[in-house]
């Protein structure tokens, strides 16, 4: 099934994850915020649920990193923060780094047309830059928007056969118009990733991203894979008026990761995010320039900017500060990860339910409010999840 429906693997794994070493931050001791943050988890995932695993650091100390609720309900497995998560569209961060830390390295830039990888693609409304593709601003449709999409993703594609699924629809704008979330960018950047390292995704990100950083615990998701400490998935019932009961849970429907591939295929741990996030923050994996140019703001053709970055991140504003997010969700799966650059603020969060209660983009928002010096918290401005 979606996560992996053998149980066994998941007991196995969390038994050998105390043998692992060197990818858990140190702890810092528990103070009042982590105290505020607890109660607001606890509250928002109950202990015989699906529930979520949560790290939030600032300046380099970690405030809290703990898990809530279950990872497997039918075996009563607590999630830890050792728990392996399927991440959704928060793997986009991974594809996009990659395609950074190449451009920095100048074996592509990020002002190339797409056409200069992609050659066969009918560019109907102008050649989106890498950048474009980068920041959603390519007008390039969303390929799991459509009308079958619970029967399609349960298919197996080749990266040839996604990207025969959308090529030949009409681009929504013209590239740089404006900007609008589609999942087809980054299916288009994985293939530029292979075409320029000659290598499967998940070896040039593993040699890329993951390996420079010492990621152990990420995975590209090959289902068929036994992974430990992999948390199953899990969504509402439905009733019989088509309402959601989030009192009661079911197994999550099946959805294949070769149809999301660099959008969306990559299993991780809140220390593994964590670790990325250092690698950025500390100049570990891209240069202090890419980096800046990874947090600007996409600009639109007639000179305004729109709400994301370069690097593929939201960009919103929390009591004042410029926040960076990403975010993903799939029956089962509901993720976020945020940080905010001036307050060396950072916010994961990996949840084995689906989307809508509690929003997990909505809790991370609310934690960094209270993670924030001086604050007391409060319930942000509601926020679109991708």
């Amino acid at each position: 099934m979606a996560l992996g429906r053998n149980r066994s693997r998941i007991v196995t794994g969390l038994l050998a994850l105390s043998l692992l070493s060197g990818r858990v931050p140190s702890r810092a001791n528990t103070g009042e915020a982590s105290e505020r943050i607890d109660r607001l988890l606890a509250g928002r995932y109950a202990a015989d649920a699906p529930g979520a695993a949560v790290l939030v650091a600032r300046k380099g100390t970690v405030i809290l990193r703990k898990g809530y609720g279950l990872a497997d309900l039918e075996h009563r497995i607590a999630v830890a923060p050792e728990t392996v998560f399927r991440l959704a569209s928060v793997s986009k961060i991974f594809t996009a780094a990659a395609v950074l830390i190449l451009a920095e390295k100048g074996r592509l830039g990020l002002d190339d047309p797409a056409s200069r990888y992609i050659a066969e693609y009918p560019w109907k409304k102008g050649i989106p830059a890498l950048k474009d593709l980068l920041g959603h601003t390519s007008g390039i449709h969303d390929y799991l928007d459509r009308p079958d999409n619970m029967r399609w993703v349960r298919g197996e594609y080749t990266v040839k056969e996604l990207i025969d699924s959308f090529k030949d629809r009409d681009p929504d704008f013209a590239p740089g118009e404006r900007m609008a979330y589609s999942n087809s960018n980054y299916i288009l950047l994985g293939a530029i990733l292979e075409k320029v390292t000659r290598q499967p995704l998940s070896a040039a990100v593993q040699d890329l991203v993951l390996r420079p950083l010492g990621l152990e615990r990420t995975f590209y998701d090959e289902e068929l894979t036994p992974i430990p400490g992999r948390a199953a998935g899990y969504e509402p019932f439905r009733t019989k008026d088509d309402a959601l009961d989030w009192t009661r849970f079911r197994n999550a429907r099946y959805y294949t990761m070769s149809c999301l591939y660099a959008s969306g295929g990559y299993l991780s741990t809140v220390d593994d995010l964590y670790g990325f996030y250092r690698g950025l923050a500390d100049g570990k994996l891209l240069g202090r320039d890419m980096f800046s140019r990874s947090l600007e703001p996409v600009r639109l053709a007639g000179g305004k900017t729109a709400g994301g970055s370069v690097g593929g991140w939201q960009i919103d504003r929390v009591d004042g500060r410029t926040v960076y997010m990403k975010g993903g969700a799939l029956p089962g799966v509901c993720t976020w990860m945020l940080f905010l650059p001036d307050e060396d603020l950072c916010v994961i969060l990996l949840s084995n339910r689906s989307a809508g209660e509690p929003r997990c983009g909505q809790v991370a928002l609310e934690i960094a409010k209270l993670a924030l010096p001086g604050q007391g918290g409060g319930t942000p401005a509601e926020i679109r999840t991708h």
